[in-house]
């Protein structure tokens, strides 16, 4: 009869320890942004399924630590690579680290407003337009009394110089976002990328008269743009732009405006959102989306606002670790860069 007892409480013990385990899956553990810390926690992935995950703190360059809680349970679901932990953390609203400008903390959004006050402001961002699409988006954001910023393709502008008119017209904020959005040219050399930026600037200013200082790089900085890059962009003149909440509306083919809804109501309210979204000829779902996302941004208390010349920037960690196998920009090329955007500007 001891023996039994003992036994007996022996697995009642085992049945605690699993149970303790198993809500602790569902707690968010603490994750902090940079890579150093997404190295850290790709090692244990495999044993999220019997303990959450707790990322160690850690300073990045003198920095202090911003931490942002992200579910254990979704490592468990998309923690196969470095890079898929990289991209869940950047869409539940991670302000990655920068070796640019000093990117300001998004901390969460105030609960105690009054009507006169809000708990955080949203950007909303198109890229890749535009396209046979982005008068419908213009339509919603006219209904809506919202501005927006518009990444555009310098191609795209001579397609549609009529919308990218309108676009200014309506007071809606323009980003140069390449001529053709195609990578293998763009990172590949430096000189073909500052040609695709100078000729979408140019296209912009010819049809606009606007000279915008605004620029998103397609796939966005990180692994994209190295110091050297980064440098000449700066140096000349340019505000990189990327984001911190995908709406996941380019993730795949046939993503659906509830998918997209969702994903915009999974990331993290902090007080300052960019908002990824697209209205490029493929993203009929993203119109079908947006006119609830913005109601969803309402509910929360969330003002809109465009991105502008002074609107604190934001990128991704900037290295040297690219993807690219690629020479870094020369100071010639950065010099020429210089000079040809400073042509441009006079005009």
């Amino acid at each position: 009869m001891k023996l039994r007892l003992l036994v007996l409480l022996l697995w009642l013990s085992v049945l605690a320890c699993c149970s303790d385990q198993v809500q602790r899956l569902s707690e968010p553990s603490t994750v902090m942004p940079g890579s150093l810390c997404m190295l850290y926690v790709q090692e244990p992935l495999k044993m999220v399924e019997f303990a959450s995950i707790e990322c160690k703190e850690t300073h990045f360059e003198g920095k202090e630590p911003n931490s942002v809680p992200i579910n254990s349970a979704l490592y468990s679901r998309y923690g196969k690579s470095f890079w898929d932990n990289l991209k869940v953390a950047l869409r539940h609203g991670q302000v990655a680290e920068t070796n640019g400008p000093e990117v300001p903390s998004s901390p969460e959004p105030s609960t105690d407003v009054n009507e006169h006050e809000y708990a955080g402001v949203a950007y909303l961002t198109f890229d890749d337009g535009p396209g046979k699409f982005t008068g419908e988006v213009l339509d919603i954001l006219a209904v809506n009394d919202i501005p927006a910023t518009f990444f555009v393709l310098g191609q795209q502008v001579e397609r549609y110089p009529e919308i990218v008119q309108r676009i200014a017209d309506e007071g809606h904020s323009i980003g140069n976002h390449s001529y053709n959005h195609v990578y293998d040219e763009l990172y590949n050399d430096f000189t073909n990328f500052s040609a695709q930026v100078l000729q979408t600037s140019q296209a912009i200013y010819e049809v606009t008269g606007i000279q915008t200082p605004l620029l998103r790089a397609p796939g966005g900085t990180y692994r994209n743009i190295d110091t050297s890059y980064y440098d000449a962009i700066r140096e000349a003149g340019f505000i990189m732009f990327d984001w911190n909440v995908d709406s996941g509306d380019s993730a795949r083919r046939n993503v659906t405006a509830e998918t997209i809804v969702n994903n915009i109501k999974e990331a993290n309210l902090i007080k300052r959102v960019i908002v990824l979204m697209h209205d490029s000829n493929s993203h009929e779902a993203t119109i079908a989306a947006l006119p609830e996302i913005i109601t969803y941004y309402r509910e929360q208390n969330y003002r809109f606002d465009m991105i502008t010349a002074t609107t604190d920037p934001m990128v991704s960690k900037i290295t040297d670790n690219i993807r690219w196998k690629r020479a870094v920009a020369t100071e010639q090329e950065k010099t020429e860069f210089i000079e040809q955007v400073n042509e441009l500007m006079s005009q």
